[in-house]
Order: structure tokens, then C-alpha cells, then sequence
């Protein structure tokens, strides 16, 4: 049995919530977090103490990715290594934080509405005075 899909004007406003959630940050506002994570790990032997290099790199590195799921994953960090982690070791862990989003996006929109089921939604949301672009903050 196939699941019945939510109505129009849900999905719409899932949709434009979860690109919210998916969108990158701001490198500038990273740097609190990834200075943070240098301050409770130690450099490895291997890369030198170069922090402030590290903490600029790192955050614009990160910048490409929504800040909670950066933050979450830099300081759950601490917890699991005492060494500071390395791009490589930081995407994946991120990029998992961010399965269940990407993937309801991916969900919702692959579900298909007639012309008049989109315009009929569109009209639904405005008459609650919420938009798509309203929730973007556009």
C-alpha cells in the first residue's frame, strides 16, 4: 500500500523549511565554534600549531555547510578524539548530521502536483498569510 502524500500547501512549506535547514552558513560566524574545538583539542604532531591558520581554513572549509550541523559536529568532537580533526574527518560526520534533511528535500520534491494542486496551495498559504518567501525570510 502506498502512502498518501501530504497536501500541497505541507509539502511546500516542508520544502521551504527544509531548505532553510540546508543552507550554508557564514565562515565569520563559524569561527567562534572552530575556535572552540582548537581550544579543547591538540594540534597533531604532524601538521605544526599553526592555529589561527587552522581556525580560518577550517571555518571556511565549513562555511559550506548550515551552522547547527558544523556546530553539533565540532562539539561533539572533543568527546571522541583529544586530536583536532581534519577536513576529512569532519564532512563525513557532517554530511551524516545532514542525511534525514537532504533526503525528506529529496522526498518532497519528487512528489508531483498538478498545476491547479500547486496554485490551489499557493493560494492556501497566502490566505494565512505565509508564503514560500515569507519563510525564507526573502
Amino acid at each position: 500500500m502506498t502512502p498518501t502524500p501530504p497536501p500541497a500547501s505541507d509539502r511546500i512549506v516542508a520544502v521551504a523549511i527544509l531548505e532553510c535547514a540546508l543552507t550554508p552558513s557564514v565562515a565569520a560566524h563559524l569561527a567562534v565554534e572552530v575556535t572552540r574545538a582548537a581550544a579543547l583539542t591538540v594540534p597533531r604532531r604532524e601538521s605544526g600549531d599553526d592555529t589561527e591558520t587552522w581556525i580560518a581554513l577550517m571555518a571556511d572549509e565549513l562555511a559550506a555547510y548550515p551552522a547547527d550541523a558544523v556546530t553539533a559536529t565540532l562539539r561533539a568532537w572533543p568527546r571522541q578524539s583529544r586530536w583536532r580533526p581534519t577536513l576529512a574527518e569532519m564532512v563525513p560526520l557532517i554530511d551524516e548530521a545532514l542525511h534525514w534533511r537532504r533526503r525528506a528535500l529529496s522526498d518532497l520534491r519528487g512528489i508531483r502536483d498538478t498545476a491547479d494542486e500547486r496554485q490551489a496551495a499557493l493560494a492556501h498559504l497566502a490566505a494565512q498569510g505565509g508564503t514560500r518567501s515569507s519563510l525564507r525570510g526573502a
